[in-house]
């Protein structure tokens, strides 16, 4: 994957992580990179990272 798309999603990575880890009851909805709402009923249980750094930026958030 070329970098520049990697700085494209990025904002939106951001935005779902802290959407995420925050502890929160009600619905969560977020805008993905296409611009489709995603919305979660119930708070994530669980969050998959595909790289080592964003691991390591979860964990730095409390996720």
């Amino acid at each position: 994957m070329p970098v520049a798309c990697l700085r494209r999603f990025r904002p939106t990575c951001w935005l779902l992580a802290i959407a995420l880890s925050s502890p929160v009851l009600a619905a969560v909805s977020v805008l993905d990179a296409s611009g489709q709402a995603v919305t979660l009923v119930h708070p994530a249980s669980r969050i998959v990272s595909l790289s080592p750094h964003a691991t390591e930026l979860l964990f730095a958030i409390g996720a």
